[in-house]
């Protein structure tokens, strides 16, 4: 048997499994956002914001863009030995409704100072923000007031007017 394990040296000699033989590599990942800004969490971990740029093993990863006021964005992806993986992402706004009652109804509706239309008044698709909101009708006092909308809520601004003295 000693005779035999001298003869064949290269045939008992023990190898470490080819994944373990073979270094884990690099590749360059560049991470690109609009807008530019918005935090990246690498493999939940903080690394920083866009743009970036790092070297990063070799493998399946997972990144998420946050930034006030858009939708996260999760993604899998996939970075290759000494390639540049390139992610380039529009994140997208959050939005809500704003449902604006006035009692009497048929009142000019003003959004940060901007006409919109008369009440019931439903705008879709806003940014999520506060806004100014102002009503006139004709005979009645003036409405303010301050309202925010929520992301991917309907918000109601219902308010009733008040006649001006001597109008009926």
């Amino acid at each position: 048997l000693e005779l035999y394990r001298n003869q064949n040296k290269d045939r008992t000699t023990l190898t470490a499994p080819a994944s373990q033989a073979k270094d884990i590599g690099q590749g360059t990942l560049i991470i690109n956002s609009t807008p530019v800004g918005a935090k990246i969490i690498l493999d939940n971990q903080d690394v920083g914001l866009t743009p970036y740029q790092s070297q990063v093993k070799s493998g399946k990863h997972r990144i998420v863009l946050t930034y006030k006021g858009y939708e996260r964005l999760a993604k899998n992806i996939n970075i290759e030995n000494d390639q540049e993986t390139v992610v380039d992402e529009e994140l997208v706004k959050l939005t809500g409704d704003l449902v604006i009652v006035s009692d009497p109804p048929g009142a000019a509706v003003y959004l940060n100072e901007e006409y919109k239309g008369q009440t019931p008044l439903t705008l879709q698709y806003l940014d999520v923000d506060r806004y100014f909101v102002k009503m006139t009708l004709d005979g009645y006092e003036e409405l303010m007031g301050r309202v925010k909308v929520e992301p991917n809520q309907s918000t109601t601004f219902n308010k009733a007017f008040k006649s001006l003295p001597g109008s009926v």
